[in-house]
């Protein structure tokens, strides 16, 4: 039977998780711990949840490269931070490989992409790469790693100028890891099929974390016109992955309490049944049951807004639009056909108009970029031939924190002039 398959398969994924969260991340967290020691790792790539195993450890990490790819992984590693309260967002930082690292860049090729990381929640830089040089400095340039990485040794012709952009960064991290992130949206990252649920990319308008299902479940509340984690983060809006019409009667149960207490939740389908065998066939029927409270009588085609209590639902079409980055485009030339999973790095995301309008009937744009003289900000981007143009507030990335009463903005110029 296909249905009760696919129901297993869920549950041993759903187990398999627990496992690895419990057993591999918090076991080695604590012993790590215990030595006085940080635990820190890149947990993607691996049949689990990246932003629930991120969040089990001491620093969550990710990377992005010189081409600015893998720019999605920092957005899971600091969503971990900012919902589970970690300081520090560490990245592999400026890796290449032979048409972009190999001794080809320099630090004013590559400040854009660092910059760009840092507008995504980096906050911690670990260089790629930096090789022992068994030899000394008899001979120049040095060893490497192949042709991977930025050569970030001495035998580098821009090491000693190259001392003014390494404060650069140190300045950087230092003012990006004070006080807390802002952001006006979380949406919900699903355990099951977490893939391909949330596209990554550039925010425009609205910052926002993403979050795991123990998260939403264990420590979410609403109040004050916000939803609340224990981390000191809060967000205006929660935003749901498409479900497939599968989802379990606990979260649907938190949904339906938040919404009570006066929450706004986006969503662009409706579950019809539960994803796994537990409680099986009767919990299909209870998923029913509280969908119909949630969901009302929308359907995403005439009717997309419920009342719940005090809150909301919202049915839209969309919520992410997605644009192919003709720069990462250039770059992925370069790689072995059929890896989806770099390919899903060269997306540029921006929010949906419809989404838009939810958001501001809600609260104001944190950041709007105004075009000078009514003419678009245009971008010849790196390599200029394969890049286009980037216009209006693709030129223009940035990110939110407050310390206190103090508000911090980073705002980068992706333009490259």
């Amino acid at each position: 039977n296909e249905d009760l398959t696919q129901r297993f398969q869920n549950d041993m994924y759903l187990t398999q998780t627990d496992l690895f969260a419990d057993n591999f991340f918090t076991h080695l967290t604590r012993k790590a711990d215990s030595l006085g020691m940080e635990f820190m790792t890149e947990p993607y790539i691996a049949p689990f949840d990246p932003i629930r195993m991120a969040g089990r450890v001491q620093v969550p990490m990710c990377e992005f490269w010189v081409s600015t790819e893998m720019m999605h992984t920092v957005r899971w590693a600091s969503s971990a931070a900012n919902t589970y309260g970690r300081k520090e967002v560490a990245a592999e930082a400026f890796t290449g490989r032979w048409n972009d690292g190999n001794w080809k860049t320099d630090p004013y090729a590559i400040k854009r992409a660092g910059d760009l990381a840092f507008c995504n929640g980096v906050n911690k830089v670990v260089l790629h790469g930096t090789a022992l040089q068994p030899w000394g400095m008899d001979l120049k340039p040095g060893m490497n790693m192949f042709f991977w990485g930025t050569m970030f040794v001495p035998g580098q012709t821009w090491w000693e100028p190259g001392k003014a952009w390494v404060n650069y960064l140190s300045r950087c991290q230092y003012m990006l890891q004070q006080g807390k992130n802002v952001a006006d949206v979380v949406g919900l990252m699903p355990t099951l099929k977490w893939r391909h649920s949330m596209p990554e990319g550039l925010h425009k308008k609205y910052n926002y974390d993403l979050m795991a299902e123990e998260t939403l479940l264990h420590e979410m509340d609403f109040s004050g016109g916000f939803f609340r984690l224990p981390s000191g983060a809060n967000y205006r809006v929660l935003i749901l992955p498409k479900t497939n019409g599968k989802m379990s009667a606990a979260i649907l149960k938190k949904l339906i309490a938040l919404a009570k207490k006066g929450g706004t939740i986006v969503c662009e389908d409706r579950p019809s049944c539960s994803p796994g065998l537990t409680g099986y066939p009767e919990t299909d029927a209870e998923v029913k049951t509280l969908a119909a409270q949630l969901w009302g009588d929308t359907d995403g085609k005439t009717i997309f807004e419920h009342q719940v209590g005090a809150g909301r639902l919202v049915w839209l079409n969309s919520i992410w639009q997605d644009d192919f980055d003709p720069e990462r485009k250039y770059f992925l030339k370069t790689r072995t056909k059929g890896r989806e999973f770099w390919d899903n790095s060269a997306v540029s995301t921006r929010w949906s108009p419809q989404f838009l309008k939810v958001m501001q009937s809600i609260t104001l744009p944190d950041v709007e970029v105004i075009k000078a003289s009514g003419e678009a900000m245009a971008w010849g981007g790196s390599p200029e031939t394969a890049a286009g143009t980037r216009q209006g507030e693709d030129a223009i990335a940035w990110t939110h924190r407050r310390d206190g009463d103090s508000d911090i903005y980073f705002v980068s110029n992706q333009t490259g002039s």
